[in-house]
């Protein structure tokens, strides 16, 4: 019990702080053994040679719901961050891989500025982890749960991967857009690849069903964004919440840390056939 809540104490630490600078995290608070949960330490390489750590979570053969979930994180920490939502996707039958990009944790070192909002090179990380899933898991359905600059990371890779599902906390549709509410509301000045004007277009090309969660109270990642991408297409779903950036877990929360958050989740899943 007392690691559960120091876990909910970390990831409240990070709430509201991705999207302002990245902030490259090396050591690992937490690991998933922290809650009980058995895993697998890999090492994959991906197809520029570069050595990505990550974490492989599987559940008890009797509960195997054959879809495999790969967390992609934001720009602030480490995979460490997510151990709580692999936990609760675990428990519930779902094999959950979580990794950290270049530059993070115990990935191949990565030369980051801070000021940069992302990295292509990062996609190139995600892409590789999606092969493995596929590989590994080749009668399993595979899909990205994204958070933060993570749903850039996404939007980018899913351009050469195709992926079964994808649930996005924090979506970003157009960097140019995040670079410019940055500044004026937090006076905070970002870099963008020469690529970004791009990541609309990709984004919009997503065609598998897709679950969003967006708060209120965010005016980096905006409910209206997520409303405008959740439009164009009948297999989005949005859901909203009365908080602010990566805040949504702790408004969808009655009885216990996140469970509505998650009750959501899992109907989603449900669903991919």
């Amino acid at each position: 019990m007392k690691r559960v809540i120091y876990l909910l104490v970390l990831i409240s630490q990070f709430n509201g702080f991705e999207l302002k600078s990245m902030s490259p995290d090396k050591q690992y608070t937490l690991t998933p053994d922290s809650l009980g949960l058995s895993y697998k330490d890999l090492t994959i390489v991906t197809s520029d040679s570069v050595k990505i750590h990550s974490w492989l979570m599987t559940p008890p053969p009797s509960l195997d719901k054959h879809l495999t979930i790969i967390i992609s994180g934001g720009d602030a920490g480490k995979m460490s961050n997510y151990v709580y939502q692999a936990y609760k996707l675990v428990l519930n039958g779902y094999t959950v891989i979580t990794f950290d990009y270049r530059g993070f944790g115990s990935s191949d070192s990565f030369n980051i500025n801070t000021e940069m909002l992302y990295y292509n090179q990062f996609a190139i990380d995600l892409s590789a982890i999606i092969q493995y899933s596929k590989k590994t898991f080749p009668l399993s359905k595979t899909g990205i749960f994204a958070f933060s600059m993570g749903t850039i990371i996404a939007s980018i890779a899913l351009q050469q991967d195709n992926i079964d599902f994808y649930i996005a906390d924090g979506l970003v549709t157009n960097p140019f857009l995040i670079a410019v509410r940055l500044k004026l509301l937090k006076n905070k000045y970002i870099i963008l690849p020469d690529s970004a004007d791009k990541v609309k277009s990709y984004s919009g090309n997503i065609l598998c069903p897709v679950l969003v969660f967006a708060g209120e109270l965010d005016e980096i990642t905006t409910v209206k964004d997520a409303k405008v991408f959740c439009e164009e297409s009948k297999n989005r779903t949005l859901v909203t919440t009365g908080g602010d950036h990566q805040e949504n877990i702790n408004y969808l929360s009655k009885k216990e840390f996140g469970d509505l958050y998650f009750r959501k989740i899992l109907k989603f899943l449900k669903k991919i056939k």
